[in-house]
Order: structure tokens, then sequence, then C-alpha cells
């Protein structure tokens, strides 16, 4: 008879499974601890030197700066404020003035070159300056600003009496390398563009002078209408400003910076071009009236000027080319433009027809107008367009040489608040143009095709 087997009950068979994962587990951490190679320790972080080319614990009196294109010397007063000697009166820069003598006392360095062998390589056996400082005791001292490091950041310079050679950065070396030009207050007076109030251009022969004013409460309004500013010259009357055309104006004007001062006190002003023959330009807001005359060519950009009322001579940079303005080109072209709200009625004749055009209103102003073209009752917007061929007449040209003639067409405004009234002329001029008259005065022309125009729409009304 066969033996019976005994199962292995479930339990032991977990048990033993689980005795062997805890073996595995314990061979892995006993493995991952055996000592192997040791990777090697970390250099400690240790702070960069510092180093430095200057280190005095007093303040600067008084600082030189030796060579160059000028040697300045700049001192504390009184009160231990920075004034640079000089011997005009001229506004300068504080904070590029403080520079120098509040940088001096510590200069610190990019690096040090120890005892090389050949200072010339620096530039230092003739250094672009000296800087020169005398502290408060007595006590002088000097540093030699060299060359400039290849990479352009920086300067090579060495105490004096010292044999190792430093690197320091551009922002302390431009301070010492400063000229009078980069000291002074380079800003020149100046107006605001948003706020003028007049301009007159002054060009150079055979230039026109032009001179545009702001319209004030005095001026007849009724002829500039839609305008701030009108023209007096060249033209022979005022004529409102195309706006847009005087804002081009000026925005092409000269930003008001000296690039350079050349002369404070000239002797002679013609040697840079600017005698009273010069041409120039005046502007004037509400604050500054400012008169800036411009003389010979400086170079490729800039153009000598100076400011009337001050004596130094710099360069701005600009092209001139406002001075080419043609007056033509920034005048309104409108011969005579009225508001039809101030028309009561106006007349257009020819030596063979008279067309009265009239408005009629009432004292209730909620009532509509009535129009009428030699007494026929006219359409509202018929009759506008009418009106605006009167007085959308625009000028062609410039008349220069206005000859006396008879006018072959007029037209008469008549206004409600004035006793004269208005009156456009137009007299036969050259071959397909009117020469427009107020006055008994022209500057400019039309063309016959608009005055036709003009004819041909009365005529239509009344058909």
């Amino acid at each position: 008879m066969a033996e019976e087997t005994t199962p292995v009950k479930r339990p032991v068979k977990l048990g033993i499974a689980g005795l062997a994962l805890v073996v595995l587990v314990g061979t892995y951490i006993v493995v991952q601890n055996l000592p192997g190679p040791q990777a090697p320790e970390s250099p400690a972080w240790e702070p960069p030197e510092i180093v430095n080319l200057t280190d005095f614990d007093q303040d600067v009196q008084t600082i030189r700066l030796i060579g160059g294109e000028d040697t300045i010397t700049i001192s504390r007063d009184e009160e231990r404020v920075w004034r640079v000697q000089y011997p005009h009166d001229v506004r300068w820069l504080r904070h590029q003035v403080s520079r120098p003598g509040n940088t001096f006392p510590l200069i610190s360095a990019e690096r040090r070159l120890e005892d090389p062998d050949d200072l010339s390589v620096y530039g230092l056996t003739e250094p672009k300056r000296i800087v020169e400082a005398t502290f408060e005791d007595g006590t002088v001292a000097r540093v030699l600003i060299g060359a400039e490091t290849p990479s352009r950041t920086g300067y090579y310079a060495m105490r004096e009496g010292d044999e190792d050679v430093y690197v320091i950065g551009r922002f302390n070396a431009t301070s010492f390398l400063a000229t009078y030009n980069d000291l002074r207050d380079r800003n020149l007076p100046d107006v605001d563009t948003e706020d003028i109030h007049y301009l007159e251009l002054n060009p150079p022969p055979p230039g026109e002078r032009i001179i545009v004013r702001r319209v004030t409460d005095d001026d007849d309004r009724t002829t500039l209408l839609f305008s701030m500013y009108q023209i007096t010259s060249p033209f022979r009357m005022a004529h409102a400003i195309d706006g847009e055309s005087f804002q081009e104006l000026l925005d092409s004007m000269p930003a008001m910076f000296a690039e350079r001062f050349v002369d404070d006190r000239p002797s002679d002003y013609a040697q840079y071009g600017l005698g009273p023959a010069a041409p120039t330009v005046r502007l004037r807001d509400s604050e500054t009236d400012l008169t800036v005359v411009f003389g010979n060519r400086a170079s490729d950009s800039t153009y000598y000027a100076r400011i009337v009322g001050r004596p130094e001579v710099f360069t701005l940079r600009t092209d001139l080319s406002f001075f080419d303005t043609d007056p033509f080109t920034i005048v309104s072209k409108f011969a005579l433009i009225l508001s039809i709200d101030k028309v009561d009625r106006f007349v257009v004749e020819t030596p063979d027809e008279r067309f009265v055009a009239r408005v009629e209103r009432t004292d209730d102003p909620d009532a509509d107008e009535t129009f009428y073209l030699n007494d026929r009752v006219i359409e509202d917007k018929l009759f506008r367009e009418f009106y605006q061929k009167s007085i959308g007449l625009l000028a062609d040209g410039r008349n220069r040489n206005p000859e006396p003639g008879e006018p072959e067409v007029t037209v008469t405004y008549h206004l409600t608040d004035f006793e004269q009234p208005f009156r456009l002329e137009l007299v036969p001029h050259t071959r397909g143009f009117y020469a427009a008259y107020r006055d008994g005065r022209s500057d400019f022309l039309v063309s016959d095709v608009q005055v036709d125009r003009l004819i041909a729409g009365a005529r239509s009304l009344l058909e």
C-alpha cells in the first residue's frame, strides 16, 4: 500500500518566501556599502583676490588730469563741492565733475601684472593721462593711465613709483580721461515744439524768409479758420498753415545738443561762418526765445553754430535741410475759406452772369435753414455742395509777379457778424490760371478748371 503524502500548508510556504526576500535585501545592502574607489574631494572655494590700484583713507582736495586733449584741474570749494578751474563761466555736469576726485582714493583693479618687462606694451611709457591727486593733508599721489586693453573693457594703469601694472575697468578709466567737453553740460536752451508761438527761418541766399506765428485773440480768425498758426512771410498777406506740413518742418529741426564746444570767446565769428549774414532760426514758446546762428560745415554731419546772446561756438548735428523749405508747401492751399455758419449770402459774378446764394435763418435755433440761389429754393445737400465749390478753390501755385487786371470772376461773401464783405477776385493770368486777389493783393494762382467747375455748378442748380 502506497504511502500517503502530507501536503505543505500555505502559511509555511509564505514564511519561506519572506525569509528569502530578507536575505536578498540584506545582501544588496552589504554589497552597496563595500569600500570602493573614492572620489577626489572638491577643493574648498576661495574668494577671488581683491586687487586695488589705490587705497587711501582720506579724501582728495584737488585732482589734476594732466596731458591728453586738455589738462584739467578740479578742486573742492569751501562747501566741499567740486569746481572746475576754467577761465569762463560755463555750465558743468556736476556728477561728471565729481567722479575723478571721488574715485581716486580707492581704484579697484580687475587684475595685476607683476613687474612687467616692457611698459611701452601697455602704453605706460607715454601715458594717455597722468592723474595727480592732492589729499587734504598735502600728500600727493599719481596714477598713470595707459593703453586700452585688447578686449576694450578696460585700461592699463600703474601708480607712480610702483613696478606693477594693473587693469582697471573702463568706467573708472574714462573718468580720468575726461575732456572739458565731457564735463560740460552740452544740453542747450531749447523750446517746446508742442508749444511754438513763433518761428522764423532766415536761410542762406536765395532762400526766402519764413515767419510763422500762433494765431491770437487779436487776430481776425474769420480767414484763419481751423488753423492755430498763420504764415506772414514771404507772402503779401497772412495765410493759414497746413498743420501736418508745419509739424514736419518742426520735426526736421536739430536737437539742441552741442556735439563739441569749439571756442568759448571767439575773437571773430566769421572764421566759423557765423558772421552777420549767416542763416538763422528763431523759435519761441511760452517761456523761451531762442535764435540759433548756423555757420560753416565742421564735419560730414555737423555745423558750427552759436546762440544769439551767448558767446560760445559749438557744433550741432544737422543737415540744414529745413532751410530748403518752400513756404508754399506749409501754407494752407485754400484761396479763401469761411464757415457756412457765418455766411448770410454769397455772390458769384462773371461779365455775363450773376448768382446770388443766400441762407435764410430764423431766431429758433432748432428750426431748419432755407437755402436759395437766385431766389429759387435749393435742397440743403445741393446748396452745401455748391458752397464747397466756392470755398474749395485751391491754390495751384504761387503768384510771384502779380500784374494788375480786371477780375473775370468775383466771389463776394456777406457774413452775419461783419459789415464789410470778403471778396475773392479772379484775374486772368497765364494760360490756364487765374490770379486770386484778396484786398487788392495776390499770392496764389488758381486753375481755370476749378473756376469753370464753380460756374457750372451754379448753372446746374438753376436748370
